[in-house]
This record gives C-alpha cells, sequence and structure tokens, in this order.
C-alpha cells in the first residue's frame, strides 16, 4: 500500500478520536461533582462565604500579560475547587439570599468575561470533565468576531447536558460594547442593557438577569442600579475582589475576583486568605 495512503488512514483514525479534555491525571481522591449536593467530605462552616471568580482569556501556552490564565494553571485551580468548595451559579446566589436554599459550606462561583472564543475551546471541554458550573458573560456586540465565541457555540454550550441532566453552563450579560458605564448618558445605557439581554436571550433561549460591569465601572451607582432593575436585571456582578457572607449577600453589588496569570500555587494561597481558611 502506497505511504501516502497509509498516512491518509492514520490521519483520518486520529482526527476521530477524542482528544481528552483533561491534560493532567486527576489528583489524589478527586470526585467530579456530578450532582446538585457537593462532594459529602466539604467543611461546614457556622457563617459560611461565597467567592466569585472572574477569567478572562485562557491559553495552551505562556500568558502574554496579566489577564490570562495557562490550561495548567486553570485545570489545577478546578482540581483544587472542586475539592474544597461547592460549586454554585447565580441561580443558586439568588436562591440562597432568598432563602430558598440553604448554604452549608464555602462556594464558588466561577464565571468567564467578555466571551473569548478560548471559553468554548479550552473552559468548555474541561468544565464539562470535571462537571462543574460555570457562568460566562458575554459581550452581545462581539459575537462571532475574530476571537470571540459564535452564536451557535454560545447555544451548543447553554445547552449541554451533564449525564445526570444539569445545564451546567449560563450566559449572561457583558453589555453589548463594553463601555464604561457611568460615563454614557441614560438613554445610552439602556440601550447598552436591554440589547445585550435581548441578544444573549434570542440565542440560549434563557432568562438573562445578571449584568456584569464592563471595567467594574459604576459598582454602587444608584443610577446605574436603578437602570438595571428597569432593563430586567436583579443582579450586578462587579470587580470588588472580597468574598460575600451568605447571610448578607447584596445582588445589586456582588463581587468578583479577577484571576491574573500567577501560579496555582498562589492563587490557592490568595483564595484560602480571603476566605478566611488561612492555618
Amino acid at each position: 500500500m502506497p505511504l501516502v495512503l497509509l498516512f491518509l488512514i492514520a490521519a483520518s483514525t486520529l482526527s476521530s478520536q477524542a482528544i481528552p479534555a483533561q491534560y493532567w491525571p486527576m489528583p489524589k481522591g478527586f470526585r467530579a461533582q456530578t450532582s446538585e449536593s457537593p462532594p459529602a467530605e466539604l467543611p461546614k462552616r457556622k457563617n459560611p462565604q461565597i467567592l466569585v471568580l472572574v477569567y478572562h482569556n485562557l491559553v495552551y501556552g505562556r500568558p502574554g500579560n496579566e489577564i490570562m490564565r495557562d490550561l495548567y494553571n486553570f485545570e489545577s485551580d478546578l482540581a483544587y475547587l472542586s475539592r474544597n468548595y461547592r460549586i454554585i451559579d447565580f441561580h443558586d446566589l439568588a436562591a440562597i439570599a432568598e432563602g430558598r436554599q440553604k448554604l452549608v459550606s464555602d462556594a464558588a462561583i466561577i464565571s468567564f468575561d467578555d466571551g473569548d472564543l478560548s471559553m468554548y475551546a479550552i473552559a468548555f471541554p474541561l468544565l464539562r470533565t470535571y462537571g462543574i458550573k460555570a457562568t460566562f458573560f458575554i459581550i452581545s456586540g462581539m459575537l462571532g468576531q475574530v476571537g470571540y465565541i459564535a452564536p451557535a457555540q454560545l447555544r451548543e454550550m447553554s445547552q449541554w447536558k451533564s449525564p445526570d441532566g444539569r445545564r451546567l453552563f449560563d450566559f449572561q450579560s457583558h453589555s453589548e460594547n463594553h463601555y464604561y458605564f457611568s460615563r454614557l448618558p441614560g438613554e445610552e445605557l439602556n440601550r447598552e442593557l436591554v440589547r445585550s439581554k435581548k441578544a444573549i436571550e434570542a440565542i440560549t433561549g434563557r432568562t438573562v438577569d445578571t449584568i456584569a460591569l464592563p471595567f467594574g465601572d459604576g459598582a454602587s451607582n444608584p443610577g446605574i442600579q436603578a437602570a438595571a432593575r428597569t432593563a430586567g436585571y436583579t443582579n450586578i456582578r462587579t470587580t470588588s475582589p472580597l468574598p460575600m457572607s451568605a447571610s448578607s449577600i447584596d445582588r445589586m453589588a456582588v463581587s468578583g475576583f479577577n484571576v491574573t496569570s500567577y501560579s496555582s500555587d498562589r492563587f490557592v494561597a490568595d483564595v484560602e486568605r480571603m476566605m478566611g481558611r488561612s492555618p
């Protein structure tokens, strides 16, 4: 058989095999969060804390700037979070704030800003493997642009269900054009809020009720809060890098801790310190 034909057959066989989503061995004792109940070994806490983590770009190699997170450290983050926190989303946060859901251990929300294409290429496969919920804040005006997630990819992620039937991935608004909200006149602010909400809802068929402020600008601004409520939002995520107490959640000023390009060891140390879990 000609060598060229052998090569083509081999290449076809390789391309038809699924590339594993997980790149390093699972940590000893790791168990994916495959149901609404977290692993039984999570420590209880009298006043549980909630930390919202904010990722931006993920990369396979070395990060080119501080908002990028490389694959190795991102997967290490997921392993640590899965072992130590109940992973929730903004729907759970609302239920906890309203008393419909009780939190007895520390929790984390994993979120991503902007809608970079790496959310589909890197985050999506890994999160499926780990059985982890995540919220993606989308700049609706950038959908389908070079380097950004496309509407069909967003729809695929939104509709994907875990083996136990859960929708793990939620899509919310990061505005239409990523402007500084505090600099916008009222009508333009309303357009940014309303158009992004409608565009994402049209793709996913699910309600958009959370806005992540571009640049974190306008946090605790009464005018922006009022405009968000009028547009149909019940949660505003800021970039204040602090955990929240489960007993005192301000849904109009939800904090968000930006994860940057440092090592996962430092990430773990910072999170443990912020959550008051350090020895």
